[in-house]
């Protein structure tokens, strides 16, 4: 089994307003699991070799007015998309 460790310092989404911020973690750690633990996923991560340690990502254009669960499975989804090209 292949551990992943992501750790994210800071999330900035520009004109959303994060209601239940409970929901938008739960939300994004549960995508963020969810589609790192497929099993073709973890193969596209891991085949590159050395990973940079420290990522930039712009996530793109996320619905501001989604709602907070929404919200956070959108992040999660920008951040894979960031790390497995």
């Amino acid at each position: 089994m292949t551990k992943i460790t992501i750790e994210i310092e800071s999330l900035r989404i520009k004109g959303a307003r994060i209601g239940d911020r409970t929901a938008f973690a739960g939300a994004l750690q549960a995508r963020l699991q969810e589609r790192l633990g497929d099993p073709v996923t973890l193969q596209a991560l891991t085949a590159g070799g050395n990973q940079p340690a420290r990522l930039q990502l712009d996530g793109g254009r996320l619905r501001a007015d989604a709602g907070s669960a929404a919200l956070g499975r959108s992040a999660a989804d920008a951040v894979v998309k960031g790390i497995v090209r």
